[in-house]
């Protein structure tokens, strides 16, 4: 399992690099790839479907959450549908439904930067929505 992370000071080099690699060696060793999407939206913005697309069949566990600013650093918050338009986090509904719908036998795994102590409400409706996008997208 690889999992394509940014480097020193947001460097998308790693992501990019694994753009240039050749898919024949992950199918001849059976590699599988983590995809943390708050990293491929750090790295590409909203290009980062345009990253993974490559590497659909090879996604076998997926770092769901979302980006928050604070100042000049950043933190993984927890998806949640009022995030799509509310101009402060990246859209991700599309990601998530192109995840569930392009890559087989995925684990999706919430994750957020824990000492943000989100309020449990916000969380649970988070979940509760990102399983009702991953379900529509993965019965296409």
């Amino acid at each position: 399992m690889c999992e394509p992370k940014l480097g020193f000071r947001q460097s998308p080099a790693g992501i990019q690099y694994l753009d240039r690699f050749p898919v024949e060696t992950w199918r001849k060793y059976g590699l599988g790839l983590c995809v943390d999407i708050g990293d491929y939206i750090l790295a590409a913005g909203e290009k980062a479907i345009n990253y993974i697309e490559k590497w659909s069949e090879f996604v076998r566990v997926v770092h769901l959450h979302n980006v928050e600013y604070q100042g000049d650093k950043y933190i993984w918050v927890p998806v949640h549908p009022s995030h799509e338009n509310d101009g402060c986090h990246h859209n991700i509904k599309k990601l998530m439904d192109f995840l569930a719908r392009e890559c087989k036998d995925v684990f999706f795994v919430m994750e957020y930067t824990p000492h943000t102590n989100p309020p449990e409400k916000m969380v649970e409706e988070g979940i509760g929505w990102a399983i009702e996008v991953i379900e529509a997208g993965s019965v296409r």
